[in-house]
């Protein structure tokens, strides 16, 4: 991930945790997605596979824990 995003590349949220701290959490600095995507196909990467949860679609679905849930996950 750091060869191919570089200075765009935070490895934590928390910018008061101590340097002796250990985080696997990475967040990109780019305002659009797309921005990611073109980076990673410059550096030879393709997506090959995607997948994605919504939030409730029916009535009887609804309730505050579920309704602006949502995932969605790249993998190239």
């Amino acid at each position: 991930a750091k060869e191919v995003f570089g200075e765009t590349l935070n490895e934590s949220r928390d910018p008061d945790r101590p340097p002796e701290k250990y985080t696997s959490r990475f967040y990109l600095k780019f305002t659009y997605l797309e921005q990611a995507f073109d980076r990673l196909s410059e550096a030879g990467f393709h997506m090959v596979a995607c997948n994605s949860t919504g939030t409730a679609a029916f009535i009887n679905q609804y309730r505050d824990d579920k309704i602006w849930s949502s995932y969605t996950e790249y993998i190239f």
